[in-house]
């Protein structure tokens, strides 16, 4: 048999809850097996008797609330312990005395935040809390400097934990975090965010043409001073080294790289105490790649976009999807490299393969030539050696042939396959139209032409010339175009002295070689000297209709017509015309 008696309960804590007190103990120890009863003793104050508040009968009972001991507008102080009776002794058990416990916890601070690397998320580390009646830590993070949100939800007793939360990446911005902690009363420091912890922010950019690296980060929040950053890099995951370190009041650094590695960085910070503390930025990776420059980007045809105008058309090609950001074309009379002067610009940024690009030409009657150079996105100049020319065409008239003479094209790698010889002649309106009239080798620079058509048209005859590429090329085969010549001869003209709308002669107009109707004028008069009709370009000639569309009557009328020759020469015709109804 077993010694026969008690142990007396102790007191666990007393709380206040409002106007009530919430008082917890360990009940006693029973041997006896015979309880009856315990007592709640209390008093407000530090002196006077205590006094008897209540009972309880329940022998595992390990709590009491001390209802409406706190009433509003009053200052208590109370005090507690526990009488504990039972039938196997005279004797009474009695607690400790235990106050109400209104003092809040120490205040803590946090020894670091640092940012994990393999995992990205942020480790957080404090010292043990002082306080004897310590019941759990509350760590918080600031949401997006709205609001502090809890780190860990639930009781949190460790001196380290990590941030798992999914909004909370380092590696976006600076992340703030700070701690307190409740008692077993859930009382907790009235001071909070006195000095939060801040991690380390990693930035940074890529300059490929200087071929350096620039990191940029955040100080580092929360110690009173930082000894050094020690600064480190791996390259294509080959391991992280240390690869310098930094006085604690700077916060930029630059280094050189390799276009086409691929750089992982972080920060380390140092504490300046003599005990090693320290906190790791997040990490950053700076993925490059090199440059493709233009040192293969050509000129491959130079060519007259219209014969009969004054623009040429310059392709280009881009091989290898070359970067650059802008293509100049530069011209000159000769070949000679100092004198080119730059006639055009083209926006190439993004682009590959063939383009073209049209611009004016300086001068369609002489031979000029042409080039180009790139540059890169670093405003280096990539200059191509191959020169192309303008190509043209000289025609002279020997009495019932004309001869054709041209500069030869070159440029391309195979040179010239054939020239093709094409003539065109100017219907009665201006129109003008070409068609193939022969093709002689590419190494040939001259043609005779001695089956000419008896129709010469208005503006005579006109010849261009156009260069076929030899195979291979580094292209589609393309072809340049010279501008054209024209054989104008002397201006006749021969104005008819009646005309009948809705018969043959439907239009009243000049008629001859050489008339450039387009630009020549004309005047009808009525015979009392009324003018009817005013107007440039005679190509549909006078309709017998006057200025407002009306139909006029059959009768005499008197013209006078200003013709010009497409060479500039003038001629003025004036007289009388029979309109016939």
């Amino acid at each position: 048999m077993g010694v026969w008696g008690t142990e007396p309960p102790k007191m666990r804590r007393v709380c206040r809850v409002g106007p009530n007190n919430s008082m917890f103990f360990f009940p006693s120890n029973d041997t006896c097996q015979r309880f009856r009863t315990y007592y709640v003793w209390g008093r407000n104050g530090n002196s006077g008797p205590f006094l008897l508040i209540d009972s309880l009968s329940i022998k595992s009972a390990d709590s009491y609330m001390h209802l409406g001991a706190n009433p509003i507008g009053t200052t208590t102080n109370w005090r507690y312990f526990i009488q504990y009776l039972d039938s196997c002794s005279t004797n009474n058990s009695f607690s400790d005395t235990m106050g109400v416990d209104d003092t809040p916890p120490d205040t803590l601070f946090l020894d670091s935040v640092s940012v994990d690397i393999p995992t990205n998320r942020v480790k957080i580390g404090w010292r043990k809390s002082p306080t004897p009646d310590f019941f759990r830590y509350l760590l918080f993070y600031d949401s997006l400097a709205i609001k502090w949100v809890e780190v860990v939800s639930g009781v949190l007793r460790d001196t380290f934990a990590t941030d798992n939360n999914l909004f909370s990446d380092p590696r976006l911005r600076p992340l703030k975090y700070d701690i307190t902690s409740i008692d077993s009363c859930n009382t907790r420091p009235q001071v909070f965010n006195i000095n939060p912890h801040i991690t380390i922010y990693l930035s940074g950019s890529v300059d490929t043409c200087k071929k350096t690296a620039s990191l940029q980060w955040t100080h580092y929040v929360g110690w009173p001073k930082v000894r050094y950053y020690y600064i480190f890099r791996q390259i294509n995951g080959a391991g992280y080294k240390l690869i310098d370190s930094l006085p604690g009041n700077l916060n930029s650094y630059q280094l050189p790289i390799l276009l086409g590695d691929v750089n992982d960085f972080f920060v380390r910070a140092y504490r300046d105490t003599s005990v090693s503390v320290s906190s790791t930025s997040s990490q950053l990776t700076l993925q490059t790649r090199g440059r493709k420059e233009p040192t293969n980007t050509l000129l491959i045809n130079i060519s007259a976009v219209n014969p009969d105008a004054d623009e040429l058309k310059a392709d280009l090609l881009i091989v290898n999807n070359e970067e650059s950001k802008q293509i100049n074309i530069w011209y000159n009379a000769s070949a000679n490299r100092g004198t080119f002067s730059n006639i055009a610009s083209i926006s190439s940024l993004g682009q590959t393969g063939r383009i073209s690009h049209v611009f004016m030409t300086p001068d369609r009657e002489d031979e000029l030539h042409f080039r180009l150079e790139s540059v890169n996105l670093c405003n280096i100049l990539y200059e191509n050696n191959v020169v192309m020319p303008q190509m043209v065409l000289k025609v002279v008239s020997n009495s019932n042939e004309n001869t054709l003479t041209w500069n030869r094209y070159f440029g391309w790698p195979a040179g010239v396959s054939i020239y093709r010889i094409y003539r065109g002649t100017d219907d009665d309106f201006g129109k003008r139209s070409y068609i193939l009239i022969d093709s002689v080798p590419g190494t040939d620079s001259m043609y005779v032409d001695n089956q000419l058509p008896e129709n010469v048209g208005s503006f005579g005859l006109c010849y261009f010339v156009e260069a076929v590429q030899a195979l291979p090329a580094p292209a589609d085969p393309v072809s340049a175009k010279s501008f054209s010549d024209c054989l104008i001869g002397e201006m006749v003209v021969y104005v008819p002295n009646a005309f009948r709308p809705g018969g043959v002669n439907t239009i009243f107009r000049p008629e001859g070689s050489y008339i450039d109707y387009a630009n020549s004028s004309m005047e009808i008069f009525d015979r009392w000297g009324g003018l009817i009709v005013s107007q440039k370009d005679i190509s549909g000639g006078w309709d017998g209709k006057d200025a407002s569309g009306n139909s006029c009557i059959g009768g005499v009328y008197y013209y006078k017509f200003y013709i010009i020759s497409p060479n500039g020469k003038k001629q003025t015709k004036s007289g009388f015309v029979t309109l016939l109804k």
